[in-house]
């Protein structure tokens, strides 16, 4: 019995381990932007107090700490600060793929079959329906990229050919591909976010990130009005500053300050919607 319920949390775990790949990915970029500004700031410092008396004879070592001494004020933060930025939004554009490829194994590996449910569950038949018409959306899109895959999302075609003809077949245990349901993911806003969710009928509770304290320091509003509003300028904000990243050369800056109040935010938006789907699929399931 132990048995069976350990490996039941472990089958979960597989399932759902795409917050804590996102949370660790933001901690390494957080830690990589604190290591580089603190070894910029300590690198110019330490080697003035290297005594050149003792490398005197070592043509080499001193070499060395010249060319790190002139290097150190040519460093641009922004080139940094921009890379790290955009590290961590993609990391955010993953990990969303990553949450849809895991509700879907979620719910293919729960075997479910809708010629099976009665009609208190039309609920759960709308839910099903839509996922089999996004499925064969998605798979439209997925193979006609065959002979151009994206590098990015690596699919198995019979795989997807597959999912087509079971989750179409009412009296066979419904199946979708959680590979195709990344595609369509980027260039996230607010409103593109809740159309990514409707795929599995989700309707995300804004007011419920809206509502964390933690959020509303974060963007320093008073009132869960203001929140809602600035959550939705800091997606639109967050989706410019990707594009201008991407598309520019180093025309404008990002200070420190706002990459790390970025990767918080992330921090938490993730939290909210990685809650709002599993929670949704395991009603789904009940």
């Amino acid at each position: 019995m132990l048995l069976n319920s350990f490996l039941e949390v472990i089958s979960k775990m597989k399932e759902w381990t795409a917050k804590i790949v996102f949370d660790s990915y933001l901690n390494e970029v957080f830690e990589t932007c604190n290591g580089i500004f603190l070894a910029k700031e300590a690198r110019g410092t330490l080697l003035k107090y290297l005594s050149r008396e003792t490398l005197a004879h070592d043509v080499v070592a001193q070499g060395l700490i010249n060319t790190a001494l002139s290097a150190v004020p040519k460093i641009r933060d922004g080139h940094v600060v921009r890379s790290l930025y955009m590290s961590a939004h993609a990391g955010f554009e993953q990990y969303l793929r990553s949450l849809f490829e895991a509700a879907a194994l979620s719910i293919s590996n729960a075997k479910l079959h809708r010629s099976k449910l009665s009609v208190e569950d039309m609920d759960r038949v709308a839910i099903l329906d839509a996922l089999r018409g996004w499925q064969i959306s998605l798979a439209g899109d997925a193979f006609g990229r065959y002979f151009e895959p994206l590098a990015h999302l690596s699919v198995d075609y019979s795989q997807v050919a597959d999912a087509i003809v079971q989750c179409g077949d009412e009296k066979a245990a419904f199946v979708i591909d959680g590979k195709v349901f990344g595609f369509r993911v980027g260039n996230v806003d607010r409103k593109t976010i809740d159309k990514l969710f409707t795929r599995f009928r989700c309707e995300l509770q804004w007011s419920k990130l809206a509502n964390n304290p933690e959020v509303q320091k974060l963007l320093d509003t008073k009132s869960k009005a203001e929140t809602d509003k600035e959550i939705t300028n800091t997606l639109l904000d967050a989706l410019k500053n990707r594009n201008r990243i991407a598309h520019t050369q180093g025309e404008f800056d990002i200070s420190k300050e706002e990459l790390l109040k970025h990767i918080k935010f992330l921090e938490y938006f993730s939290e909210f919607l990685f809650n709002a789907l599993s929670e949704h699929v395991t009603k789904l399931l009940k």
